[in-house]
C-alpha cells in the first residue's frame, strides 16, 4: 500500500488522554501546560520526558513500500461518548476491529485531539482521531487519522450531535 491517508502507529503506545485524565496536574496543549513540559508537570509523566515511544511525535522521513493492507471491520457503533474536560470518547463494544498480520484487535474507543497532538513532517493539523484497538493478549494498535477542515464529516457529526 503506498502513502496511505492513514497513519497506523502499532504497539505499545503512550495514550496521554487516558494516562493524564485522572490526575491533578493541569496538562494541555499549550501554555504551561503544553506537551513539552508533560514530564515536569507531575513525577507520573516523567516517560514524557525520558521516553521513546510515547506521543507527541512528529512523523518524518517517509519511503515508498508495498506493505500488507490493514484490514478494517468495523460494524458496531458508539456505546458511550464521553467529554472527560481533554478530549471526547467514543467507547465501543465488541464486533468492530482491525486485522494485522493475521492479528485481531479489537476496537476499544475513539477520541480526538484539537488540535492534532502529532505532526506530520512539522505539520498539525486542526484535529487528529485515535482509534484505539487490543490484541487479546493485549498488545495495543491505533490508527492515527489526520481531519482537515473542510466538508463535515457525517460520522463524526453523529458523535457531536450526543
Amino acid at each position: 500500500m503506498k502513502k496511505a491517508v492513514i497513519t497506523l502507529i502499532t504497539g505499545v503506545f503512550l495514550l496521554a488522554t487516558n494516562s493524564f485524565a485522572g490526575s491533578k496536574a493541569h496538562w494541555g496543549y499549550s501554555g504551561d501546560g503544553c506537551p513539552e513540559n508533560w514530564g515536569k508537570l507531575d513525577p507520573a509523566y516523567s516517560a514524557c520526558d525520558t521516553g521513546v515511544n510515547q506521543s507527541p511525535i512528529n512523523l518524518t522521513g517517509f519511503i515508498e513500500a508495498d506493505l500488507p493492507s490493514v484490514d478494517f471491520t468495523y460494524s458496531t457503533a458508539a456505546y458511550e461518548i464521553i467529554n472527560n474536560g481533554h478530549t471526547v470518547q467514543a467507547v465501543f463494544s465488541k464486533g468492530s476491529s482491525i486485522n494485522i498480520d493475521n492479528i485481531k484487535f479489537n476496537l476499544l474507543q475513539c477520541h480526538f485531539h484539537a488540535p492534532s497532538e502529532n505532526t506530520v513532517e512539522n505539520k498539525s493539523f486542526p484535529m487528529e482521531g485515535h482509534c484505539v484497538h487490543a490484541s487479546e493478549n493485549g498488545k495495543l494498535a491505533v490508527v492515527a487519522i489526520m481531519y482537515e477542515a473542510g466538508k463535515a464529516n457525517e460520522g463524526i457529526a453523529g458523535l457531536w450531535d450526543k
